[in-house]
């Protein structure tokens, strides 16, 4: 053996061939994760159903988007929720004409 030979295998032990493959792992350690989060309800919905007694100021309804339409004596916040202007009884009634829900404050009780 010449004397290069003899350096490389006191550093390495035995010679290694020059195209040797190193195998990765396929998978993350087990240490982390991607789920464990979730965000608390928005508690949307209807707050007064149809024949309730109300005053002005109530919350009717809590939505995204206006899939309740304000009607007569109730108004529409900028997030959408529906409340009460006036004291009275809350309905609900549909519109055929424009396929929309409406709902409305009346003052005789419906009951």
């Amino acid at each position: 053996m010449n004397g290069v030979q003899r350096v490389a295998r006191g550093v390495m032990g035995l010679m290694a061939p020059l195209n040797t493959q190193v195998r990765h792992a396929t998978k993350k350690g087990g240490g982390s994760t991607k789920n464990g989060r979730d965000s608390i309800g928005r508690r949307l919905g209807v707050k007064k159903f149809g024949g309730e007694s109300v005053i002005a100021g109530n919350i009717i309804i809590r939505q995204r988007g206006t899939k309740y339409r304000p009607g007569d004596g109730v108004g529409l916040g900028k997030d959408h929720t529906i409340y009460a202007l006036e004291e009275g009884w809350v309905s609900f009634s549909y519109n055929k004409e424009r396929k929309q829900q409406v709902v409305n404050i009346t003052q005789s009780n419906p009951n």
